[in-house]
């Protein structure tokens, strides 16, 4: 048996300290007399160890565990946390986990954009890319407000510049032939190029510095109110009388010709007959407006509607059948549904012209086919807390195109003798 001394590892508070071993400690120029006494302290060092790993393994796997249940716990906290701040009214309470993360990021980045500027969903020159969940909620009150958006056909853009379609213009020829006949060759139809070029639109609302810091005040809520008020005045005026320069262009805005005289690049309007009013004492108006409706080929009247604003509405509603003394305009039986006018649903839409000599107060067609918007994905918002001292400003970007797609899918009523 060995006289060599083996020393206990001492435990303080729980711990092993470095084990000392009296009888291996050599002078720095001495030698192990023999192979044997090398080779039984390297068993005392192993039979340490071992019995060390015995003793806390145990103990290492319990932290873990610990450890993990804990994180487990704070995850799930922080979910309940967030989804604690639903938007209110716009967005209504939610539950799932990407879109509560989401909304948390953007409130986040509304508070501290500066430390929230390290996450990969910023940019401190770009500013945040408003996660989908949030801008649903802005397009939503935009669509609330602009008529036209609701009607039109909308196409979304990850990337590009603008958005080009192609349109059949028809032309096809045909002719009738004989079993013998001599059958020679017919024209084929025609494409051409539709192009909507997106354009910035923008909107800056402001908050106070207080209200901000105030964790129970519904930050995001009201910014993505106030955007979308923003971005659905300037688009619903866009849609309907914008010139195309840096913003949509409005249907009205493209060349307007007697329907008589309609071709393919532009819009046919049916005059209301008399100059300066939608009706007098030798025309009650009522019959122009049916002249409207058969204007349109049968595979647009099928989802054909109305649109004017409400003062015109006013005076339409006042309206009657020459034969039978009825009102043209029918109101709606439940609330949400849109009134009718001939038979086809009216839409109010305060961006359209009032009646007066040489307008077009009253459009009457299939929007799906007659007008497309597109929106690029993305809308960008920079807080800028330095211009107005306590306040911060949400400068919120996003682009979207407009214009005309179908021009035999509208028609006008212009307020003229002829």
């Amino acid at each position: 048996m060995s006289t060599k001394q083996k020393m206990r590892p001492i435990v303080v508070g729980g711990l092993p300290q470095p084990t000392v071993y009296a009888n291996h400690r050599r002078s720095a120029d001495s030698e192990y007399a023999t192979a044997e006494e090398a080779n039984a302290t390297f068993e005392d060092l192993r039979s340490v160890f071992l019995e060390f790993q015995d003793k806390y393994s145990g103990s290492v796997a319990d932290l873990k565990t610990q450890l993990a249940a804990i994180e487990s716990d704070l995850r799930d906290q922080n979910t309940r946390n967030v989804a604690s701040l639903a938007f209110g009214d716009i967005g209504g309470r939610f539950g799932d986990t990407d879109e509560a993360k989401e909304r948390g990021q953007f409130l986040s980045y509304l508070r501290n954009p500066l430390r929230a500027a390290l996450s990969t969903d910023s940019n401190p020159d770009g500013g945040y890319v408003v996660p989908s969940s949030v801008s649903r909620d802005i397009y939503k009150v935009a669509s609330d407000q602009g008529v036209i958006r609701k009607l039109a056909n909308v196409v979304t853009l990850e990337e590009g510049t603008s958005y080009i379609k192609v349109v059949n213009l028809g032309g096809t020829d045909s002719g009738w032939v004989t079993e013998r006949g001599s059958r020679s060759e017919k024209a084929g139809f025609k494409l051409a190029e539709l192009e909507y070029p997106l354009h910035e639109i923008y909107a800056m609302p402001k908050v106070t510095q207080r209200l901000l810091d105030d964790s129970n005040f519904d930050v995001a809520g009201m910014v993505t109110e106030d955007i979308g008020k923003e971005f659905g005045d300037k688009e619903s005026v866009a849609f309907v009388s914008g010139d195309g320069v840096g913003k949509p262009r409005g249907f009205l805005e493209y060349s307007i010709v007697a329907d008589a005289s309609w071709a393919r690049g532009k819009i046919g309007y049916i005059a209301s007959g008399v100059a300066a009013a939608l009706n007098d004492s030798s025309n009650n108006g009522a019959d122009k407006l049916i002249d409207i409706t058969h204007s349109l080929k049968n595979e647009y009247r099928a989802n054909a509607c109305w649109v004017m604003n409400k003062t015109t509405a006013a005076t339409v509603r006042k309206l009657k059948n020459p034969t039978s003394d009825d009102y043209l305009w029918e109101s709606s039986v439940q609330a949400g549904d849109p009134a009718l006018l001939a038979g086809f649903p009216v839409y109010l839409d305060p961006n359209m012209p009032d009646i007066g000599a040489g307008k077009y107060p009253i459009a009457f067609g299939d929007f799906k086919r007659a007008y497309t918007i597109v929106d690029r994905i993305g809308i960008s918002v920079v807080p800028d807390k330095y211009t107005q001292k306590g306040y911060v400003l949400f400068y919120s970007t996003k682009r979207v195109g407009g214009g005309v797609s179908d021009f035999g899918a509208v028609k006008l009523l212009k307020i003229a003798a002829s």
